[in-house]
């Protein structure tokens, strides 16, 4: 007998227990031993392919289908075989989502499913958390809530998705935004030491002038320090008056070189009587 013939003739058989409800003896059942698992290897493990529907093409068919390999489980743990029983692999997951996907479950189909299946807790439905479903009404409630958990799992994940991005978008426009910022400032920076070297390439000796009527064009802790001790000797030609208008037009927070420029008239009015 050659395999299609041999696979033809048990399919038969199933399809006699998934009809009649039961093999007219112990060796027609163990005939059918292992027969779910060669009709995945023959037709496909984890999908309904075009094989699975070209061999069960009609409605009654499929019914017929699931009931019988819900009930050579059943067989297996009747005859001992148990370790033919394939947990969440079962056959029966992937026939039952047809079923359900083709709107053939019903009431009474579902109620048939319960009182018949093994002591698989994955069978039909191949998962454990359908262990606790009672009947038709209940899986259904329960399918339902499953649609929702996962409608919101998705949107949470939707929501994370769009933060992420945003965090990126975020991310990456600071770093322009700090790169525009650094080009900005070595442009006027660069604009800045440009002013300071024109200004004192004039030589009008207006420096001290310009800060005590604050009309320097720069700030002045960009002045270079050789410029502040170049007028240094200037500043004891100042009056007193002028001179204390000049430490008031320096800032306290300025530049080492500057403070120490400040801190020399400050000395200097000192030193002058008053």
């Amino acid at each position: 007998m050659n395999n299609d013939t041999l696979f033809k003739k048990k399919l038969s058989l199933l399809m006699t227990l998934g009809s009649e409800y039961s093999l007219p003896s112990l060796e027609k059942e163990q005939y059918l031993y292992r027969f779910d698992q060669d009709l995945q290897i023959r037709l496909g493990h984890n999908f309904w392919t075009e094989k699975w529907e070209n061999e069960f093409p009609t409605d009654r068919e499929k019914i017929i289908l699931l009931k019988g390999v819900i009930l050579l489980e059943k067989i297996y743990e009747k005859n001992g075989a148990r370790g033919l029983m394939r947990g969440s692999a079962t056959v029966t997951t992937l026939v039952f989502k047809q079923v359900e996907e083709k709107k053939l479950l019903n009431p009474r189909l579902f109620a048939w499913i319960l009182l018949n299946r093994s002591s698989n807790l994955y069978t039909p439905f191949g998962g454990m958390k359908y262990s606790h479903i009672k009947n038709y009404a209940e899986y259904l409630a329960f399918i339902e809530s499953e649609k929702s958990r996962e409608s919101r799992t998705r949107e949470t994940e939707r929501i994370h998705s769009l933060n992420r991005e945003r965090k990126e978008v975020e991310k990456l426009k600071k770093a322009e935004d700090y790169k525009i910022r650094i080009e900005l400032t070595k442009d006027r920076n660069k604009f800045k030491n440009k002013l300071v070297k024109d200004y004192f390439a004039k030589n009008d000796n207006k420096f001290l002038d310009d800060i005590i009527s604050k009309k320097l064009p720069f700030p002045l802790n960009l002045t270079p320090i050789e410029e502040v001790n170049a007028v240094i000797s200037k500043t004891t030609q100042l009056s007193n008056r002028e001179l204390e208008m000049l430490i008031a037009s320096i800032p306290r927070k300025s530049a080492s070189h500057i403070k120490a420029f400040k801190q020399l008239l400050v000395e200097q009015l000192d030193s002058r009587p008053r």
